[in-house]
């Protein structure tokens, strides 16, 4: 599992900024990847206290994990952000990741963003990708693992589909597709879910939602409800 959020980190950092942080052959964890894991971890923590601001305030020792966490995050990108403004002033060609491509968009336009949207941008995809899909591939080599004739039936589907078109396309590799779909299913990657509501509605079930109201649901237990399916806690990538 380690080696796939290091993979998985490795990935979103070149989509979004462009570089190679190389972590899945570093042996001591890179600096953003810690910071990176803390600020989550801490965010995290908050939801179970009611007094975590009265700790921002005085400054407790997970608080102070999350500000320094967030400097070191805020710091790596605005350097990153203003190598690729130099490179683009320069004139010389910006690459495919998500920053150059909002300069380049911008400059196109004759529009200005700022450090901070681009910032705000790249880390809410790293945020919403790297860690849920780093979760999905080990929960797929888990139950992989544990069925062996599914893990047969994938690779003999990769088998019959191996160039790199197929490889790419999902429809191409339905048996695959439904395998991580099933592991979503049982697994989550995001098990618990909080919506707010931007006005007033109501449920199917007659309940009133008023605007500003928090719900929260579980999607992992959703997901295990033997009402909705059968044999819930069967790993079954046909159905």
């Amino acid at each position: 599992q380690d080696m796939f959020f290091r993979l998985t980190i490795d990935v979103f950092c070149e989509v979004a900024f462009g570089i190679q942080l190389n972590s899945v052959e570093m042996v001591e964890t890179h600096d953003f990847v810690k910071a990176f894991d803390e600020v989550q971890f801490y965010c995290e923590k908050r939801f179970g206290n009611p007094f975590w601001r009265f700790g921002k305030l005085f400054g407790s020792p997970g608080e102070r994990k999350i500000k320094n966490g967030v400097k070191l995050l805020n710091s790596f990108a605005e350097t990153v952000i203003n190598t690729k403004r130099r490179d683009a002033e320069n004139g010389k060609n910006l690459g495919p990741d998500l920053i150059s491509r909002f300069l380049d968009e911008s400059k196109s336009k004759n529009e200005t963003v700022s450090n901070k949207e681009l910032r705000d941008i790249v880390m809410n995809f790293i945020i919403a990708g790297r860690d849920t899909t780093a979760c999905a591939l080990s929960w797929s080599i888990y139950e992989l693992n544990r069925n062996p004739k599914v893990l047969e039936e994938v690779l003999n589907e990769l088998q019959k589909n191996s160039s790199r078109e197929n490889l790419a396309s999902s429809s191409s590799l339905p048996y695959l597709h439904a395998v991580v779909c099933e592991v979503l299913r049982l697994h989550p990657s995001v098990p618990k879910q909080v919506k707010f509501a931007v006005k007033n509605d109501v449920f199917p079930d007659g309940t009133s939602i008023h605007a500003g109201m928090g719900v929260i649901y579980s999607s992992y237990a959703l997901n295990r409800n033997p009402s909705i399916w059968e044999e819930p806690l069967s790993f079954k990538p046909e159905r």
